[in-house]
């Protein structure tokens, strides 16, 4: 017996009607296939982490020395260091590169310490390198627990407000940073950079919030990141890539108030001011040069690095001069590219990530530690990266790599030469992948004006106006493409652009032989005349007294069509306004 219908719809058979299955967000759903980013990544962490542990585990701690700084009785001494130097007036004279707001936090930090323990411990506050049982004393050593618990809760709670997901996820992603090597060799350093990372961290979240409050407060942390630690100013691109010209004159007069302006108050102003770049640029030198291979590689480097590895096989040779220009180039030219994927890419995670790049490969003090703001654009891709192909594993792999532990042998010893190298390569590969992104965007956008029937070199001015307009889509007429973004791949794919070339070529051929004068054009065969259809309509009184008086007409002529009312058309105007 069939079930009688009581009106009742049942959720199943409304998804299965031909009305639900045809709409857009059915079919999306049914096309997109959900990525598998974040397994991919902490799978691979997982394996290198593994790695990690047995490798430590097995030499009893021996192969660690390929994690931490390579002279194992420095361990902290970035933070000591400062800290002493900081009993001087003007830490500037004494070579210190760290801008004010820094200083003055290790200021705050020499101030625990007790006046006695100076006495007995620090010889000359001025020496370069402390003495390392300075480590052993109490008040030294609470100062340092004090600083390093606070820039830890800190670090974790942006963290917290960065990484999308429940609570389990959050944790996870904060243990995958705390055992990241970026990480461990900050701890093991001492370093400041942990508090930069987290006030960046603040800027990135907050800076498109709806709250005015939390906009300003953004714009201020970034300003405490770059008074802390210079490395954040690269981040001012944002704001002009996003046409905040207001927030980024805003960001300008923070920048004076936390930067330069405590030179004048706290130190001796300009004098210090150019005792700290005299210093900086001394610490790029010293560390840019062709002889320190064995550590990090910035942009420069990485030059010297891979010309050392084609001479060794190929044995092709560049004279020191131009080897030198060479690579001058090579890291600007990096550089721009980054810059440029800074200003234009759609996806804010690739930004962020070029510009990180950029921060971590321009300068020649780079150093492992500053890889930690590759966390950033990391948490960013596995929230908010939805589309799978190729390119973002590529992308996803480069990032794994700059933050993943390793431990490799070197020869007969443990050190940090091949991890360094791995890290530093994934950041250019990184770089590569957006240069060539770039210039599939290139040839995306150059076909897209062929198709507009614009010569590509009409004028200097024109070509580069509406690249420009092309980059910036400020073009809204019609929606096109945007530089970097994954529509290109899809709309102007290489296939597409050949066959749309033959498809245009045989239009144009076939226009070309129509348009040629002085041919007879082809006859039309001969279709038979149509008969037209006998009228039914009946023949009016009207009708037929015309017809009497003039034999010639009948009834379909159009005098003797019957009259059409206001409201009516007459049938063959109404056919022809339906077709």
């Amino acid at each position: 017996m069939k079930k009688k219908n009581d009106g009742k719809t049942h959720k199943s058979a409304a998804i299965n009607t031909p009305a639900a299955i045809n709409t857009p967000a059915a079919i999306a759903g049914a096309g997109e296939k959900k990525p598998h980013f974040k397994v991919f990544f902490y799978v691979v962490f997982a394996v290198f982490l593994a790695l990690f542990l047995v490798s430590i585990y097995s030499t009893h701690g021996a192969s660690l020395k390929g994690a931490l700084f390579s002279d194992s009785s420095d361990t902290f001494m970035d933070h000591y260091n400062s800290v002493v130097y900081n009993q001087v007036d003007d830490p500037y004279e004494i070579l210190v590169v760290y801008p004010p707001l820094a200083s003055l936090l290790y200021k705050l930090c020499n101030m625990i310490i007790p006046a006695d323990d100076y006495v007995t411990v620090v010889t000359d506050p001025a020496e370069l390198a402390q003495e390392r049982f300075i480590r052993v004393g109490q008040s030294f050593t609470f100062q340092f627990i004090l600083y390093a618990v606070i820039a830890l809760l800190i670090f974790l709670a942006a963290l917290a407000f960065l990484k999308k997901g429940g609570t389990a996820e959050k944790l996870l992603f904060a243990t995958v940073a705390i055992l990241s090597a970026p990480f461990i060799y900050m701890a093991d350093r001492g370093n400041n950079v942990l508090l930069p990372v987290a006030f960046t961290i603040f800027f990135l979240v907050f800076y498109k919030h709806d709250s005015k409050i939390l906009r300003e407060v953004a714009l201020i942390s970034l300003a405490v990141a770059i008074a802390l630690k210079i490395y954040p100013v690269v981040f001012l691109v944002l704001l002009i890539a996003d046409r905040k010209y207001k927030e980024f004159f805003r960001e300008c007069i923070y920048i004076f108030v936390f930067l330069i302006l405590p030179f004048f108050i706290f130190y001796n102003g300009l004098d210090s001011i150019r005792l700290m770049l005299r210093n900086l640029r001394g610490f790029d030198e010293k560390r840019t040069t062709e002889d320190n291979i064995a550590g990090n590689l910035d942009f420069k480097r990485i030059f010297f690095f891979l010309y050392g590895g084609l001479r060794r096989y190929t044995g092709i040779t560049i004279t020191e001069s131009r080897r030198e220009l060479y690579a001058t180039l090579f890291r600007y030219g990096l550089s721009f590219i980054c810059g440029l994927c800074g200003l234009f890419a759609k996806r804010q995670w690739k930004r962020v990530a070029l510009l990180s790049a950029v921060l971590y490969g321009f300068p020649g003090s780079a150093s492992t530690y500053i890889l930690l703001f590759m966390i950033i654009p990391l948490a960013m891709f596995l929230d908010d990266e939805k589309e799978q192909n190729v390119r973002n594993y590529a992308y996803l792999f480069c990032l794994a790599l700059t933050i993943v532990p390793m431990i490799i042998k070197h020869g007969s010893e443990y050190d940090r030469y091949w991890p360094s190298k791995i890290a530093s390569l994934a950041v250019a590969g990184m770089v590569f992948i957006a240069f060539l992104e770039m210039i599939f965007a290139f040839a995306a956008w150059n076909e897209a004006r062929r198709r507009d029937k614009k010569r590509f070199f009409a004028t200097a001015f024109a070509t580069v106006r509406d690249y420009l307009k092309y980059m910036l889509y400020l073009d809204k007429k019609e929606e096109q493409p945007t530089l970097f973004d994954s529509a290109p791949a899809k709309k102007f794919s290489l296939k597409n652009i050949f066959r749309k070339k033959e498809r245009d070529g045989v239009e144009e051929a076939k226009t070309v032989r129509e348009e040629k004068p002085g041919e007879e054009p082809e006859k039309q065969p001969e279709t038979e005349p149509v008969t037209q259809p006998e009228s039914t309509q009946e023949a009016t009184p009207e009708t037929a007294e015309t017809l009497e008086a003039d034999p010639t007409l009948t009834e379909n002529s159009p005098e003797n069509a019957a009259p059409v009312s206001a409201g009516e058309q007459p049938r063959g105007e109404e056919a022809e306004n339906d077709a």
